[in-house]
Parts: C-alpha cells; structure tokens; sequence
C-alpha cells in the first residue's frame, strides 16, 4: 500500500493516547503527551511550539490579629507560591519604633540575598517599616514581593500611611531554593501590639 500522508497519520496515531495533542513543529507533526492535571496548554505564538503550562491566581492566606503580642505569624502559604502580599490594618503598637515583616518555611526566616544591595527600609532579611507613630490607630501599610524568575532572589516594595505622614521602602530576601510557608509581623524591641490585623495572600498555582 503506498506510504501517503493520510496512512503516515493513521499510524501515528496508533501510538497516540488519551490527552495526547498533535501539532506541527514546522517540521514534522509531532506527539505532546498530556500535561499534569490542572496545567494549560498555551500558546508561544508564531515560530513557536505550544506547552504546558500552570494557571496562577492571588490566594488568601490568612488574617491575624495585631492586638498583643509582639510577634505574629501567618502560615500556609501555597507552594509554589512566587508572589506575596502583606496589608497591615490600623495596626498599632506600644512604642513608636519600627515594625518588622519577615518571610520563611519550616526551618527559619529567610536572610537578605547576597550580592544585592539593601535599600531603604531593609535590614538582614526583614521590611523594616520605618514609621515615627505607630501608636496612630489609622496607620496602614502594604508591601508587594515577587520571586525573580530563574533565581532565588525576591524583590519587594513597602508603602506605609498614618494618614499623613508616609513611608517608602524597597528590600530583597532569598529563599535559597525553598518555598516560602510562613510570614510574621513583629515590633521592635520590647514593644507590644494593641490594635489592628495583617493579612497575607499569595500568588500561586491553582490545584
């Protein structure tokens, strides 16, 4: 029997599966095995071969309570996580030094990256809030960090309000190939929280 398109399909398709796809490389039609449960296919546009790929959404983490204490912590964080989020509601305390937002997993709290330069705002691994009255039950902040791609290099900002005077930062924290589990907020020195909450959400894959 001649050896024409249509049969070199038929056989190619004798080796297909299910969820396999087909399509054309620029070469040749070629097999894509299916993808893990929950990718997408997507598409890399003209030249390119499609791949799988995963879907990613902001998720809640969770909400704690700045009323005492000096240290709270926020775990569960997804992995896979690459994006974090950090919103700080009328948060106040006794003092009126500087609070501390910290990330890490289950072995201890991620250090500064090397080989990047602290800015504003950053000292050893923490977003240090820099703020004169954290007293001010109407004091806010909100920081943003996302994971370089390729790196284990995270870059973030923090803006922080009483609703008058304002606080900028920019720091770095690496995880050293880990995910990121957990966050906690903190005072400084030996002052304590009275008022307020954080909340913690990350940008991660849906599963």
């Amino acid at each position: 029997m001649a050896d024409t398109p249509g049969r070199k399909f038929a056989d190619m398709l004798k080796n297909s599966n299910q969820g396999d796809v087909w399509y054309d490389n620029g070469t040749n039609i070629v097999q894509l095995t299916p993808g893990t449960a929950g990718y997408f296919l997507q598409t890399q546009g003209a030249g390119a071969n499609p791949a799988w790929d995963q879907i990613y959404q902001w998720h809640y983490v969770g909400n704690a309570a700045t009323t005492s204490g000096d240290d709270i912590e926020i775990t569960g964080v997804p992995a896979g996580t690459t994006g974090l989020r950090a919103v700080g509601e009328r948060v106040s305390c006794s003092g009126t030094n500087t609070l501390r937002l910290q990330f890490g997993d289950g072995s201890g709290w991620f250090s500064a990256s090397d080989g990047l330069t602290s800015g504003a705002g950053w000292s050893s691994g923490l977003i240090v809030i820099n703020h004169t009255s954290i007293a001010a039950s109407s004091w806010f902040f909100y920081t943003e960090l996302w994971q370089i791609q390729g790196t284990a290099d995270w870059v973030g900002d923090v803006a922080a309000t009483d609703g008058g005077t304002q606080s900028n930062g920019i720091g770095f924290f690496t995880d050293d190939g880990a995910d990121v589990t957990r966050g906690r907020l903190s005072t400084n020195s030996s002052d304590t929280f009275d008022n307020g909450s954080w909340s913690l959400y990350a940008y991660a894959p849906i599963t």
